[in-house]
């Protein structure tokens, strides 16, 4: 089975994307501006084929389901606050803002949460 790797470059893109909308007053100096890389990156089983994406009712196949997970932490140098964002294969999951020892602990232990799961975990 050939294995396609995500494209970080264009996540990392659609990170600072992000970034820019929600703050766009960093982005008018290169010491405010936030700095973005790539986290950490690993492959996870999911017990249905809708991935991480998966909600409770939602229609899924019964089948296991692999996808490469890529973490991507941006620094913000003013003040040191991090967020995380977190991306299923290729597309994006979610964003963690304040990150909890939930969320370092998953990390360490490779099994994120779903996107459903995450919101009332992280």
């Amino acid at each position: 089975m050939l294995t396609r790797y995500p494209d970080l470059n264009r996540m990392e893109m659609i990170v600072l994307l992000n970034l820019k909308e929600l703050y766009p007053d960093k982005f008018k100096s290169i010491e405010t501006m936030p700095k973005v890389r790539l986290y950490a990156a690993f492959p996870q089983n999911w017990p249905n084929t809708a991935g991480g994406f998966s909600e409770p009712g939602m229609m899924t196949g019964q089948a296991f389901t692999t996808q490469i997970i890529s973490v991507f932490e941006a620094e913000f140098p003013d003040n040191g606050e991090k967020e995380y964002f977190v991306f299923f294969d290729e597309k994006p999951a979610y964003r963690v803002y304040q990150a909890s020892d939930v969320f370092f602990e998953d990390l360490k232990n490779l099994n994120l949460k779903s996107r459903y799961e995450a919101s009332s975990a992280y």
